[in-house]
């Protein structure tokens, strides 16, 4: 799996294992809260019994969760995998899920810097190209975590990466302060 993928195949396949049964919400949540710590089964135990949890047996779920990560992994999420014992789907999942928000915030990173410093504009036959590279830019950054705070802003940022005198004559049109 490709990192940049990461974010997505976790969304798909934790919508999976929830629309199959609801309870898994909480127990993935709780699994994915230890970040760097093994899970065990005494506090996934503690922590059914607190939340009441309508689960019978977390072993098999870690079974089972084991048994479909082993399937359906390939590459560096799979070596991930390996890390955890056999039939430890709960910290196998947690691996793999700390692995993907690694990855996620460095991706996170990146694209911040590009949106926060689009390319200049050299002239105007370059503007189509540019105005596509900056909705590419915004779209990676949202997808790996970032949030563009309004319409407004993103604007003022494209019109900062034109040339001059494009952008005093947008900035006239758009009536935005100069």
């Amino acid at each position: 799996m490709y990192k940049s993928q990461g974010v997505k195949w976790h969304r798909t396949v934790r919508g999976y294992f929830i629309s199959r049964n609801r309870v898994l919400a909480p127990i993935l949540d709780f699994v994915e809260s230890f970040e760097l710590r093994e899970v065990t089964m005494e506090s996934m135990e503690a922590q059914c019994v607190a939340e009441g949890w309508m689960i019978d047996d977390l072993d098999r779920l870690s079974e089972v969760l084991w048994g479909f990560l082993n399937t359906c992994l390939r590459g560096t999420a799979k070596e991930t995998f390996e890390l955890a014992d056999d039939l430890d789907g709960s910290n196998a999942w947690r691996r793999v899920v700390q692995d993907i928000r690694k990855s996620r915030n460095s991706r996170l990173a990146q694209t911040r810097r590009a949106v926060r410093n689009p390319p200049s504009v050299k002239d105007v036959g370059h503007i189509a190209q540019a105005v596509k590279n900056f909705d590419a830019i915004h779209k990676a950054y949202r997808e790996a975590g970032g949030t563009i705070h309004d319409a407004q802003e993103k604007k003022l940022d494209l019109l900062e990466s034109m040339p001059k005198e494009i952008r005093s004559q947008l900035q006239w049109r758009m009536k935005l302060p100069e």
